[in-house]
């Protein structure tokens, strides 16, 4: 069942096992593995179902962008039911064990990046039927030679990206 916050009465209260903040692709993937587990689930939406552009541009703005090859933020965003899933291509792309470490920029994550690989990666490739968790060309593709080595570029032709079918999450 969908309600709108606006229904609710002020001051009023909602009751439920488990809350979760967000309706974007990791959001709704909590409450679809949740379901018939617990009783009810509330998941929290700043936005509504369709995009609206006038709230989107001034929330997502970065106050600045050091790579000018990147797009601007506020574009690929969205503050509805399905988040940035509305607009994604299902590219998924692995993280590296520096990006897990703290740095001075950065605290580092509260799990380390191989339970994230083990418990998590397999189980979110699943959920967007990105295929299996394996990012090495060696090992997903073992029949096709490879040219491994690139010595004077920083080009990784040793992993591979995995692709879902264009997912919005909400639908």
């Amino acid at each position: 069942m969908i309600w709108s916050g606006e229904s609710l009465a002020d001051g009023g209260t909602m009751e439920a096992e488990v809350a979760i903040v967000g309706a974007g692709a990791i959001g709704v993937a909590l409450a679809v593995r949740l379901s018939g587990r617990i009783g009810c689930i509330l998941l929290i939406e700043a936005g509504g179902p369709r995009f609206k552009p006038v709230h989107n541009l001034s929330f997502f703005k970065a106050e600045q962008i050091d790579d000018p090859r990147h797009a601007p933020t506020e574009l690929y965003r969205r503050r509805m039911l399905g988040g940035t899933t509305s607009v994604w291509g299902g590219r998924c792309i692995p993280f590296d064990p520096e990006d897990f470490a703290p740095a001075r920029d950065r605290p580092g994550w509260p799990i380390t990046f191989a339970e994230f690989y083990g418990q998590h990666v397999p189980d979110a490739l699943e959920f967007l039927d990105a295929g299996a968790p394996e990012f090495s060309a060696t090992t997903a593709l073992p029949n096709l030679p490879l040219p491994l080595e690139c010595p004077h570029s920083d080009l990784a032709l040793h992993r591979i990206e995995r692709y879902s079918k264009p997912t919005d999450v909400w639908r």
